[in-house]
């Protein structure tokens, strides 16, 4: 994981990071384990939350 935020829009946490393999694991939990210790997360699609850049493009 390369950087984690708490995103008002989605009302929850989410994180960036490079993972082997990736693409084929979407769906997938993980454990994440950190210095404030282990977190669980579900391994999205690559811009899961505007898949088609509606937002981005209007």
């Amino acid at each position: 994981m390369t950087s984690a935020a708490f995103s008002p829009t989605l009302g929850r946490w989410v994180a960036l990071g490079m993972l082997e393999n990736g693409r084929a694991r979407v769906g997938e939990i993980v454990s994440i384990a950190g210095e404030h210790g282990t977190f669980e997360a579900r391994i999205a699609e690559p811009g899961a939350f505007d898949p088609k850049g509606e937002r981005v493009h209007g």
